[in-house]
């Protein structure tokens, strides 16, 4: 499972995200997980302190995208060991 991160200095950061949802399948098989991360305005967010609502929401987001990817995680772990699921004459997918 891969949950996808963005960080930018400003307010956007949302291409990145759409262009790795768009073009990350090759030779990597992830399954990306429905949630996502986007830290804008990254030099005031996350420091050692909590900071604005802003923040606060951010880290709380934080948390629950990491909860969900742990839970995606453990859902997916008996799939690689099911037989068929994985084959030597492709191990990269398309």
């Amino acid at each position: 499972p891969v949950m996808l991160v963005s960080v930018s200095s400003g307010i956007n950061g949302a291409s990145p995200i759409a262009e790795l949802r768009a073009h990350s399948f090759k030779n990597s098989k992830p399954v990306i997980t429905p949630e996502h991360i986007i830290v804008r305005n990254a030099a005031s967010m996350l420091g050692e302190t909590v900071g604005d609502k802003h923040d606060q929401d951010l880290r709380a987001r934080i948390t629950f995208a990491l909860n969900m990817l742990v839970q995606y995680a453990h859902a997916l772990k008996p799939l690689r060991a099911k037989e068929g699921m994985l084959d030597s004459r492709f191990p990269f997918g398309m």
